[in-house]
């Protein structure tokens, strides 16, 4: 693929830069924004109904054959495919706005920087108020350091960003293998650990009554934020966020309230979340590379018409290659006594070559849009795809009303077929009512909050009738 010149010819008086005008959008990139759409909502929405402690359980009420089904086929379609997807198009909208600057001689950082501080604030004010496991502060925080790599020509792009994929497989293989070759120290023989009874919804990890005896005293749930935190400092919480005790205060918080509780246990969640995802495990790198290697398909004219042959070789290669690994790894993850060393062989597997499905569905989208453009499904995917920002806080807003204390308070009782359900019900609602939003307006409303904080300059919001 010919590399997309960026250079502005002689004697060409600068033009304004702006918010993306309607008739130069790419519409690829809309289709695969709301297909990222889904498949982040199937991966985010367990977390959403259930304690961080839950994690990489099968679901905490009716398990069976369906439930089942639908946790294995996230892990295999979505997971670690779903935000490489969203990554790759965060750096492809780097990237584009980076080259219309260029070319229009206008300045680039000033605005980007404003865009991705509104970002962080945004990704905040989600993972506060609402939940935990907002992404959108990560991006803006890596983006801080990506964005200065946007004037490097793709090839570079590309070997940076295998450079950085290389940095979280290297670390999923080599810990395991040092633990497998060096013994652990042994524990003195008198050693117990103390471990609480877990709470209703919430995976046991052992217990204290049945390792120390019947008449051990277990320590209870704390009852307020303030005790909670007294149980972290006294060392009776020993597992962070997968102890049981941990896990009960923050189904409780959350389910009954009361909110400042559950705010407060979201800020804990988060800020675990960044030091182990983003630092320990060397994911920061991971989506840094997700963000290069979208630069570098956007500057290599990846949406081009004429480079239609490349997105169905990428798509085959994501089919035949991608989807087949990635069974592979769920098959080494998903049994109860599997090694050590085997889920890091599958864990290495997904962070190789789980970004190759999601190439299938950049390519995927790519391909409908050029081949499908009026298509209702194509176009309500699109649309909904434009209003990216504001559909996925939506989906969090949906969920939180009705799982939260000041919802319906579910928390923890959903199982995984009643919230696939949800997922599809929420989504089909996001398809209709998208387009029809988009008909009345030119963007989503955050879209529009959000651009007009980026340019300082308020954006045409009601759609002027015909």
């Amino acid at each position: 693929m010919a590399e997309l010149t960026t250079e502005r010819p002689r004697g060409m008086a600068p033009r304004p830069t702006g918010p993306t005008a309607e008739s130069v959008r790419i519409d690829g990139l809309d289709v695969a924004r709301g297909l990222a759409l889904l498949g982040i909502f199937f991966v985010n929405i367990f977390l959403m109904a259930n304690p961080l402690g839950m994690m990489g359980e099968v679901g905490p009420v009716r398990p069976g054959a369906a439930s089942d089904a639908i946790h294995h086929a996230t892990r295999v379609l979505f997971e670690s495919k779903s935000y490489p997807l969203f990554s790759m198009l965060f750096g492809m909208g780097l990237v584009l706005m980076f080259d219309r600057a260029k070319a229009a001689g206008r300045p680039f950082a000033i605005r980007y920087l404003r865009r991705l501080v509104m970002l962080f604030l945004m990704g905040i004010a989600h993972g506060l108020l609402l939940w935990w496991g907002d992404i959108l502060a990560y991006y803006a925080m890596i983006g801080f350091v990506v964005m200065w790599l946007a004037p490097l020509r793709a090839r570079t792009m590309l070997i940076l960003s295998g450079v950085c994929v290389l940095i979280p497989t290297v670390i999923a293989v080599g810990f395991p293998v040092l633990s497998s070759v060096v013994e652990p120290a042994s524990l003195p023989p008198d050693t117990v650990p103390l471990v609480a009874e877990a709470p209703a919804g919430v995976p046991a990890k052992g217990s204290l009554a049945e390792l120390a005896g019947e008449n051990a005293e277990v320590p209870a749930i704390a009852s307020s934020f303030g005790e909670f935190m007294s149980q972290l400092q006294t060392g009776k919480i020993v597992d962070g966020p997968f102890d049981p005790l941990w896990s009960g205060f923050e189904t409780q918080s959350v389910a009954q309230g009361p909110y400042a509780d559950a705010v407060a246990v979201r800020a804990l969640n988060w800020v675990s979340g960044a030091i182990f995802w983003l630092g320990l495990n060397g994911i920061a790198f991971h989506i840094a590379g997700m963000f290069l290697l979208g630069g570098a398909l956007m500057r290599s004219g990846f949406f081009d018409p004429a480079n239609r042959r490349f997105a169905v070789r990428l798509a085959l290669v994501g089919a035949l290659v991608g989807v087949p690994l990635a069974i592979l790894a769920e098959l080494l993850a998903g049994q109860p006594e599997t090694s050590e060393l085997a889920h890091a062989v599958s864990y290495f597997l997904t962070l190789l070559f789980g970004p190759l499905v999601s190439l299938l569905y950049l390519s995927l989208a790519t391909l409908a849009a050029q081949s499908w453009r009026t298509n209702v499904l194509v176009r309500a995917v699109a649309s909904a795809g434009r209003m990216a920002l504001t559909n996925y806080i939506m989906q969090t807003l949906i969920v939180a009303a009705l799982v939260q204390n000041w919802g319906l308070g579910w928390y923890g009782t959903l199982d995984r077929v009643q919230m696939a359900g949800l997922v599809v019900g929420i989504y089909t609602f996001q398809l209709i009512a998208s387009p029809i939003w988009l008909s009345v307006f030119t963007m989503g409303p955050l879209e529009w909050a959000w651009r007009w904080w980026t340019y300082l300059r308020v954006p045409a919001l009601i759609r002027p009738k015909a």
